[in-house]
C-alpha cells in the first residue's frame, strides 16, 4: 500500500503538519515507537466491522461506494480539518477507509485526522492517522496538526490517496487478494464513553451548505483494477447516518462550482454533556432540597418578616 498527504489550506500554503527537520534515509519510512501503554490502551478500542453498527456506541455520518462485482485499489479525497471538542472517553475520526468482508474474517484500511485521547493517554491533539503504511519521510503515522480551521473563517484542509500496490499476504489481508477492495467509505466516525453522550463530529455544527461552517470531504474518487482514478457514479453511493439527532449528512453528489467533484458536508454538535451535567445537578439539588424539607419542615414553613 502508498499513501500520500498533499497538504493544503485556502489562502496559503502553511503546512498543516509539525514536520521536523530530520528525516528517513530513502527507501525507510517513519514508525512511532511503541510502549507497553499503547498497546494497552489500543486493546481497548473497538472499530465496528460493520458501517451501522450494531454497538450503541459508534456513530457514523458518510457515504459507503460499492458496485456488486467491481473491485477497487484504492479511493482519495480533500478532506477538511477541524478541532472538535472530544471527552477524554471519547474518539472522533475524518476518514477514508477501505473495506473487505463484514465480520471475520474482515479487512480494512483507514486514512484521515483524528483526536483520540484514549490512545494518547488524555491527549486530544488532532493527529493524522493511517493504519499499516505511510510513505512520506518526514511525516509518522500519527503526526500532530498545527493548524485547523476556524468556524466562518479559514479553511485548512488535507489531502489522502491510499491504493494498493505490491504484494499483499494473505495472512493480513485475506480478502483484499489479487482483486482488490469491496467498499469505499468516506466520512466521520465517532465513539461515546458508553453513556451515550456522543462527541462532536467535524466542525461541531450540523451541515448548513456554507464550506466555512461545515466539515466537509470533496474530490472523491476511486483507483479501479488498471489504477485509474476515477468518479464514483451517484446511484451507487449509499448514505451512511448512525444518530440523526446528534449528526447529520448532506451529500452533493457531482459539485462542479470550485471544481470539488463529489462531495460530502458532515457532522454536528453531538450530545451537549455540559447541559446533561447540569440536570444532573439541578436534580441532585432538587432531592436534597426536598430532603430538607422533610427534616427541618419547620424552618421552611417560618415566616420570614
Amino acid at each position: 500500500m502508498k499513501s500520500n498527504w498533499e497538504l493544503k489550506r485556502y489562502k496559503s500554503e502553511t503546512s498543516i503538519f509539525q514536520t521536523r527537520s530530520e528525516k528517513c534515509p530513502l527507501g525507510t519510512v517513519p514508525i512511532r515507537r511503541t510502549r507497553k501503554e499503547d498497546l494497552i490502551r489500543a486493546k481497548s478500542l473497538s472499530l465496528s466491522t460493520r458501517l451501522v453498527s450494531y454497538s450503541t456506541h459508534e456513530y457514523f455520518a458518510g457515504v459507503v461506494y460499492q458496485n456488486e462485482g467491481e473491485k477497487f485499489h484504492g479511493a482519495s479525497a480533500k478532506i477538511s480539518i477541524w478541532t472538535p471538542n472530544v471527552n477524554l472517553d471519547q474518539y472522533i475520526l475524518a476518514e477514508i477507509s477501505l473495506r473487505s468482508g463484514w465480520d471475520d474474517p474482515y479487512n480494512r484500511i483507514h486514512v484521515g485526522w483524528m483526536v483520540n485521547p484514549i490512545l494518547y493517554d488524555n491527549d486530544t491533539t488532532v493527529r493524522n492517522f493511517i493504519y499499516w503504511t505511510v510513505m512520506n519521510p518526514q511525516i509518522t503515522p500519527d503526526e500532530p496538526v498545527n493548524i485547523t480551521s476556524t468556524y466562518e473563517g479559514k479553511v485548512f484542509r488535507m489531502q489522502s490517496h491510499v491504493y494498493l500496490i505490491g504484494y499483499w499476504p494473505a495472512e493480513i489481508f485475506p480478502l483484499f487478494g489479487d482483486t482488490g477492495i469491496d467498499r469505499i467509505y468516506w466520512g466521520g466516525h465517532s465513539m461515546d464513553n458508553g453513556d451515550r453522550h456522543a462527541p462532536q463530529m467535524g466542525s461541531g455544527h450540523f451541515p448548513d451548505g456554507d464550506y466555512t461552517h461545515d466539515a466537509y470531504i470533496t474530490h472523491m474518487q476511486y483507483n479501479d483494477v488498471s489504477g485509474a482514478l476515477l468518479d464514483p457514479r451517484r446511484k451507487r453511493m449509499t448514505k451512511v447516518l448512525g444518530c440523526k439527532k446528534n449528526y447529520d449528512l448532506n451529500y452533493l453528489g457531482f459539485v462542479e462550482e470550485s471544481d470539488r467533484r463529489h462531495t460530502i458536508q458532515y457532522g454536528g454538535p453531538g450530545e451537549s454533556v455540559n447541559l446533561i451535567v447540569c440536570c444532573k445537578v439541578l436534580i441532585r439539588i432538587a432531592l436534597i432540597s426536598r430532603i430538607l424539607f422533610k427534616v427541618f419542615p419547620l424552618f421552611f414553613n417560618k415566616k420570614i418578616p
